[in-house]
This record gives C-alpha cells, structure tokens and sequence, in this order.
C-alpha cells in the first residue's frame, strides 16, 4: 500500500481513460478567456464577472492560476480524482512552478474539493486548505449562500497564494493563523527555502538545478514515505489505544466486526456497507458501557443523503445525448440513497464539445495539448469534504 502511493503521489500523468473522462467540462481559458466553468449556471453571472476579473489579477501579479469548476457529475470518479485529473489535463499553475489551485464544487452530491498543485503546498498545505474549507466556504454553502462561499473561498486562496511571492510576510501570517506547531513547521520550511535560495546565489547556480536536483528528489521521495507510515501508523494508534469507561473508569474492550453489529443502527450498516464509513464500538465489561466512534474513509464515492443525512447517496450518469462540436449533449444523472432509499433523477446538459477537451486529453503531462492555462500540475495536495 505504501509503495503504490508513493507512486500515485510521484505520477504527474492523468490516464486517457480518466483524461477522456472529464473532456466534456469547458476549459474557459479556451472557451472564453475566463477562469470559470460552470456549464449548468449554478452562478450569477456576477459571480462569474467577479471571480474572472479578481483571478486574472492573481495571475498577472503572481503567475499564480485558479480555475473555479462547478459540474454536477464528476463521471464516475471520486471528487478527489475529477479535481486531480482536471488539474492536470488543463495544466493549472505555470510549468515549471506547479503554481495552480483547482476549486471543485459538485452540487448535486453538495461536495467541494481544492486541488493545490505542488508549487503552493509551501504556503497551503493540506491542513490550511481544509481551514479554508471549514471556516470561508462550508459555512456559507450550509445556508445556501453558493455564491458568497465560492467568493470567500476563492478570495482566501488568492491571499495564501499571494504569499509565495512575499516569503517573509506569508510567515508572518502563518505564524498569527495557524496553530502553533503548524506555525512553526511552515516558517522553518519556508526560511529554508530562502537560505537555499541566497546559498544558490551566491554559488552563482539557480536553486534547485544540476547536481541538487538528484539529492533533492531522493529526499522527497525518503520525506514522503516516512510521513506516509508516520500518518498510517498514527491513525492505527488512534484507533486502537486503550478507552476507559467514562461511567467507572475500567478499561473497555473493543468488539470486532462481527460483536459490533448489535449495537449499530440501520444507517451505521448501510454506510459500512458501501465503505464510506466505517464504526468501532467499545464495550466496558463493568458496567456495560458503550462507544461508537465512527471514521469516516478518505476517499468514497458516496455523498450525504439530504434526507436521512447517512453519507450513503450514490451517483450514476449516462450520456442519453453525447455532445458534438455544433450542439450540446444531455446527461441523465440518478441519486440514489442506499439507506433510506431516497432517489432523484435529472437532466444535465453537456457543453458543446471544443477543440481543448479533444486536445487536453492528449496531454502527456496534464498541461499541454494546446490548453492556454499555463502547463502547472499536481501529485494530489488539497483538502476536500460535504456540507
């Protein structure tokens, strides 16, 4: 498992079927010189004025580049896949620099993801992109307030971005936002960077070029799959460390997976069931206590259920209309909830077929084939959830 994810983390490639897969979704640098795709109008077209006007800033000031994509299938893939591979068939950010953030909002299942290529995880790592997430737009979607929370969410990732161009003042803001351990970690990195850089200077080489390059690569690969057993290893202890009854203060057992069905409900099952979740119990053989903590997977294809909340929806689509160059397409998209069985059908339209879908999915490295973002990529930083 850890060397397959080493490699899926190091792979800069989208595959032609996952290429293939998101071809259908307009590139607006392409389409209309914009930063926005949002074929089925879920906003204003305010919102859409504003956001190509304040990202077009970002990039003129930065070469910092943000594509905004609101769809309402991500084709059969996770959400974490669909941002990725669009991230990557486009080319957001600038080659060579990586510097591109994909913001990725599914209505019809209400889940958003960020996708943040490589060159910004300096200054948005994983755990300050789910900030983000949690405090400018979740808020704002759960009143139903899509605007305003794609515009906060926007508008925090442009100032985040904004800070790899100013290394002191982007430590300076990490130090009075993020907790005190994060803080710390990201100021080191990023006066480490700047000593490299001043060390490079002064050598009269470019940083990060000629025989560094060797050394660098094979310390992020030995960095990588030590943080990789270092989280494996630390979610399994979570799991797994000793409860004590919170009634009399014994030591609990914890059941296995057979025991602890009798104490989940219907819905704790259906999302075992489909993997989205899944539940530990805990019983004190005092008093007869019990726990049930649930963790939820990190990656599903599941979504929350507006009915009975369960995160057991699933989505299908076919294509009853497949889209040319001279008219659209339409697909027909079923929700279906596995617990309480509440469905929903609907019709999406799909955007005229352009030369940057065919072109795009060519692309040997996600960012070439005649698309006009800039050719960045990314290995699958970011942070994503449902509201």
């Amino acid at each position: 498992m850890l060397i397959a994810t080493i490699v899926a983390a190091l792979s800069l490639q989208a595959t032609p079927a996952q290429a293939q897969r998101v071809g259908w979704v307009p590139n607006p640098r392409t389409a209309n010189g914009g930063w926005v795709a949002d074929p089925s109008h879920h906003l204003a077209a305010v919102t859409v004025a504003t956001l190509n006007q304040e990202i077009g800033a970002l990039e003129r000031e930065t070469s910092a580049e943000i594509a905004v994509v609101v769809v309402d299938s991500t084709s059969g893939l996770t959400l974490f896949d669909f941002a990725l591979t669009i991230h990557r068939v486009w080319g957001v950010g600038k080659s060579g620099k990586d510097n591109g953030i994909v913001f990725l909002w599914v209505p019809a299942q209400r889940w958003i993801f960020v996708s943040v290529g490589t060159g910004l995880e300096g200054v948005l790592p994983d755990r300050r992109t789910g900030r983000i997430r949690d405090e400018h737009i979740i808020p704002a979607f759960r009143r139903e307030a899509f605007d305003e929370g794609v515009l906060a969410g926007v508008r925090a990732l442009a100032a985040a971005a904004r800070e790899e161009t100013n290394p002191r003042q982007g430590i300076n803001q990490r130090l009075e936002k993020a907790d005190d351990g994060d803080a710390a970690r990201e100021a080191a990195r990023a006066a480490a960077a700047e000593r490299a850089v001043r060390r490079a200077a002064a050598d009269g080489q470019p940083a990060g070029t000629g025989s560094t390059v060797a050394p660098a690569l094979g310390g992020l690969v030995a960095a990588l799959g030590a943080t990789l057993v270092l989280i494996l290893g630390f979610r399994g202890y979570r799991r797994r460390r000793p409860r004590t009854c919170p009634k009399c203060g014994a030591t609990m057992a914890r059941l296995d997976e057979n025991a602890d069905d009798a104490f989940l409900d219907k819905g704790d099952q259906a999302e075992e069931k489909v993997h989205s979740v899944d539940y530990d119990v805990w019983r004190c053989p005092q008093c007869a206590e019990t726990l049930k903590i649930p963790y939820r997977r990190w990656f599903t294809s599941y979504s929350a259920c507006p009915s009975c909340k369960r995160l057991t929806v699933r989505s299908t689509s076919r294509t009853t209309t497949p889209a040319t160059t001279t008219r659209e397409g339409l697909r027909h998209v079923t929700l279906t909830c596995k617990n309480c069985g509440w469905a929903t059908e609907k019709d999406v339209v799909i955007p005229r077929r352009t030369s940057s879908s065919s072109s795009g999915s060519s692309s040997s490295r996600g960012g070439g084939g005649g698309s006009s973002f800039g050719g960045g990529s990314a290995r699958g930083g970011g942070a994503g959830g449902s509201y």
